[in-house]
């Protein structure tokens, strides 16, 4: 009676099989997605400011807050550069770095703090602080990374939460 189980079974073998694959094909990419998109970005508390930053070095030489892929990173000028991050005093920051081509190194003085941390392409950094003093902070690539390495610059803005939005918006538009 058991062989005639298996004899059965085997005429399903093929057919469960092509429904496994299907099923992998179709769930391993949903699974990367949800994770990229929704596991990642949750895992930092609600009460901080948290910006995705990607470094793309070589002909381009610009910090971006676009996600870069290898739809875009070809193109001439693929993404916005990312001119200035700002914030208000006091705001807890976590700014998550992760390069599309090379290595770099993300370099930022802040008050009581000199940041230096290599970004390695494909994995994330995480660089996590709090905005005490108001002020302009320039961050740069501090690992030549190609020949528009010198590009790479922008800024942090910390502003005052006690001055009125429009004095805000005027001091960030000047920088």
């Amino acid at each position: 009676m058991l062989i005639k189980i298996l004899s059965k079974l085997d005429r399903f073998i093929p057919r469960i099989s092509v429904v496994l694959v299907v099923l992998a094909i179709i769930a391993l990419p949903l699974a990367a997605f949800i994770y990229e998109y929704m596991v990642i970005p949750g895992r930092h508390p609600v009460d901080r400011k948290v910006f995705n930053i990607t470094a793309i070095g070589n002909d381009h030489g610009i910090w971006t807050l676009q996600k870069v892929s290898g739809l875009n990173y070809w193109r001439k000028d693929p993404v916005e550069r990312l001119e200035k991050l700002s914030f208000e005093k006091g705001d807890k920051v976590t700014l998550r770095i992760n390069s599309a081509d090379v290595y770099h190194s993300f370099a930022l003085r802040i008050p009581g703090q000199r940041i230096n941390k290599t970004i390695k392409p494909g994995q994330i950094t995480t660089i996590e602080f709090t905005a005490e003093e108001v002020g302009t902070y320039k961050f740069s690539c501090a690992h030549i990374c190609g020949d528009a390495h010198t590009k790479m610059m922008a800024a942090l803005i910390v502003v005052d939460n006690k001055i009125p939005r429009t004095e805000r918006q005027a001091i960030e538009k000047e920088i």
